[in-house]
């Protein structure tokens, strides 16, 4: 009869399993009418199935504990009293070892005493908090449907139960990864919604707020949002501060955008406006909308929020100090980010290592690496404080940016002789970036077959991930070995438990790039483009610039329009690539457009892009432009090629078209620049400044060029071609002095009729 019972089971959970709502490949919650069918001829199957296991002598042992206890328990009391001892027993005694609540269920059946709905919810609760989530989805559409007659001794459910399988459902959704939780998800809360009106029961802010929870885990917050502005309509439950707080989840998932900092700041409003309904704002909502404002870059508003929660007298905690010191550091205000830490400590709130980790990054970030060592030696003179595996890696990073390899790798070798601390895959890519930053590949190889063999020999050993891989790709790049780029691409590919993304395909191009391999390159994108992987500012800048190294113009135009039309802004690299594949096209003006267009945004042009724009112009003859770019390069303090100021000097000299006065004052603005940034003029390029100088300077020409040729001469006469220096200082000087053009004063006299007037012809 068992085995009957046995393979009815196996049948009908196959076909349950098939009908529950789009949930078919996680373990299912709720049911039909037949799998409640099912697991009621379960619960009574399970003490045939006990009885006749194969292992049955090691389950005996394993329970034999917790069994002797409930055992007693039943003898000893009264129904009532027994099941309050029983759920004492189940809350402070139980473990994964030796719970099964079915197995409680069937001593309290032998025992004559039918369980309440206290004991169903301590088992229900007792599964969730051990993970147990198999017994705990059997329990659960058991409990669902005990109305139907199928398990006639279970109590009927109230709304702790849907409360406890709410949470259950939150615990095992949260176990699973952001991609898989919408579709864990899909149709449970509405059919739990359902059965809870269904039986006639009223839901409690616990149960509200769990389901507003779960659809933020779940990534559907517009649903979220439409429950809470429906829940005190609907149920006639006003939203409490935990309320609030969950809802805060949801703006800090959402993609950056200043309606959700609005949205942010509308719940502080609308709490601090309920102190009538005894809700205030604490430390949690506070520290949320702060970690908003951190999320989406928005450090001023995060400092509105900080003072506010001073003056409402709530305390800022090590939370609080540690999302600000984190949010000042990304944003590279290393100055505000220590007069935090220095606030922080005012108050007598020692900083922990999450704090201490902060502070290193955002040195870090800012490139002040002497501010970091100031911080890791702080850190090792606090006794309460230990080193651990997130400021070793930050101080490697450091390092590593400063290129001081030599004191990364002290911090490698010191956090691998640290029996406390255990290297993870993050320390591990921070000494491989390192490795390849220095060149070193060969130690890049060493360590990366430690990895490898690491992950095959022990069980808790990190495994390699995308960076990874990535960043070993960087470094066969710098060596132009493709063939080894090329085997990675294809080893990651055919392992399907490695899901690819940008970060990996932008490594493989680069290093296709770099080993010119061009062809291989186009290929390897166009899987990229089957896999639907999106397609970064990093993708498209590297297909520009590989198509402009093919000398296919239109094509890298066409890739520059896909990324315009897909509304990503353009990089300073992305910009750089494109100018630069225009003007060897010789499509100047084409240029000109796009480079005062990023003008136009307000984006800060560096060196390399101005540099690409100058000369481009300068050599397509729009002299014009050039010296238009080269002012704007002065205004924004972006030191220039100093060959870029050659060749616009030289083209000024040498241009007639140009008004005369305005020829010149750029003339002696570019020299002037070159001089104040130490770089010196070849003689040759300097007489023709001089020569420009007195023929179009009027009366003044002369003076002028006295005190440029005097100045050159201070600032060249040691260098190696000094001889050349005196000889033409010599000789321009006498041109410059036969009349005696000059009183003992400087003053410049008008007569220069000792001048033959060399010059003017």
């Amino acid at each position: 009869m068992s085995q009957i019972i046995n393979n009815n089971i196996e049948l009908n959970n196959s076909s349950a399993n098939s009908n529950l709502t789009n949930s078919s490949s996680i373990t299912p919650i709720l049911a039909d009418v037949g799998a409640a069918l099912v697991f009621g001829l379960g619960f009574y199957f399970f003490k045939s199935h006990f009885k006749k296991s194969s292992n049955e002598k090691d389950t005996k042992d394993k329970y034999k504990s917790l069994q002797e206890k409930i055992d007693e328990t039943i003898t000893k009391w009264e129904s009532q009293i027994c099941l309050q001892k029983i759920n004492s027993i189940i809350k402070n005694e139980v473990s994964e070892d030796n719970f099964d609540p079915f197995m409680v269920l069937d001593q309290l059946q032998k025992g004559g005493i039918n369980p309440d709905i206290s004991t169903i919810n301590t088992l229900l609760d007792a599964c969730s908090k051990l993970s147990d989530f198999k017994n705990f989805n059997r329990l659960c559409e058991l409990m669902i449907d005990s109305e139907n007659g199928f398990a006639a001794n279970l109590p009927s459910s109230n709304i702790v139960t849907f409360n406890i399988i709410l949470k259950g459902i939150n615990l095992e959704m949260c176990k699973l990864d952001f991609d898989e939780r919408a579709n864990f998800c899909k149709g449970k809360i509405d059919l739990i919604i359902s059965e809870i009106n269904k039986k006639g029961l009223k839901p409690n802010d616990i149960t509200l707020n769990t389901i507003i929870d779960i659809m933020i885990e779940s990534g559907n917050f517009d649903s979220a949002w439409k429950f809470f502005d429906e829940m005190e309509n609907l149920y006639n439950v006003e939203p409490d501060i935990y309320t609030y707080s969950t809802l805060l989840k949801s703006i800090k998932n959402y993609e950056p955008d200043q309606k959700n900092i609005e949205r942010a700041f509308e719940i502080l409003k609308i709490v601090k406006l309920s102190k009538t309904k005894g809700i205030k704002p604490d430390e949690i909502l506070y520290n949320c909308i702060i970690d908003t404002c951190v999320k989406y870059g928005k450090m001023e508003q995060a400092e509105v929020v900080f003072s506010d929660m001073k003056d409402a007298k709530v305390n800022p905690s090590k939370i609080t100090y540690a999302i600000l010191i984190r949010g000042f550091g990304n944003d590279y205000k290393l100055n505000k980010t220590f007069e935090i830490f220095a606030e922080m400590k005012e108050k007598n709130i020692q900083p922990n290592e999450i704090i201490y980790g902060c502070l290193l990054n955002a040195c870090v970030k800012s490139n002040k690496i002497e501010k970091a060592c100031e911080i890791y030696e702080e850190i090792k003179s606090e006794d309460n404080i230990s080193m651990n595996i997130v400021l070793y890696s930050t101080l490697i990073k450091g390092y590593t940016k400063n290129k001081d390899f030599k004191k990364a790798f002290e911090i490698y070798n010191k956090m691998k002789s640290d029996n406390a601390v255990t290297p993870n895959i993050v320390s591990y890519n921070a000494i491989l970036d390192c490795c390849v930053e220095c060149g070193d590949i060969e130690m890049m190889k060493k360590i990366y077959e430690e990895i490898k063999q690491n992950a095959i020999d022990k069980e808790d050993a990190p495994m390699p991930d995308l960076i990874t891989y990535s960043t070993v790709v960087k470094g066969y790049s710098r060596i132009k070995d493709f063939n080894k780029v090329l085997d990675f691409y294809y080893f990651l590919k055919g392992h399907d438990e490695i899901i690819l993304d940008e970060v990996i395909f932008n490594s493989i191009l680069d290093g296709l790039l770099k080993s010119e391999q061009y062809e291989e390159a186009l290929k390897i994108y166009e899987d990229m483009k089957k896999q639907e992987i999106k397609r970064s500012n990093a993708t498209f800048s590297i297909l520009i610039k590989i198509f402009s190294k093919m000398n296919n113009v239109e094509k890298a135009c066409e890739i520059y329009n896909e990324m315009i039309s897909e509304n990503m802004k353009p990089s300073l690299i992305t910009y750089t690539s494109i100018l630069q594949i225009l003007i060897k096209s010789k499509r100047i003006t084409n240029a000109i457009e796009i480079f005062d267009e990023i003008l136009a945004n307000k984006m800060c042009p560096d060196q390399v892009l101005f540099n690409v724009i100058i000369n481009g112009c300068v050599f397509n003859g729009r002299l014009q432009n050039a010296c238009n770019f080269l002012f704007e390069a002065f205004n924004a303090n972006v030191r220039l090629c100093e060959d870029v100021y050659k060749n616009v000097l030289n083209n000024l000299l040498t241009n007639r078209i140009m008004e005369i006065n305005h020829k010149n004052e750029i003339t002696l603005k570019v020299s002037k620049e070159m001089k104040s940034r130490g770089m010196v003029i070849d003689y040759e390029l300097y007489h023709k400044i001089l020569k420009m100088i007195y023929k179009n300077q009027g009366k003044n020409g002369d003076y002028i060029a006295k005190k440029e040729l005097e100045e050159y001469k201070s600032t060249t006469s040691n260098m190696s071609n000094g001889y050349h220096v005196n000889k033409f200082y010599n000789k321009n000087n006498r041109n410059l002095h036969y009349g005696k053009n000059y009183n003992n004063n400087n003053e410049q006299k008008i007569d220069r009729s000792g001048f033959n007037g060399k010059w003017r012809k």
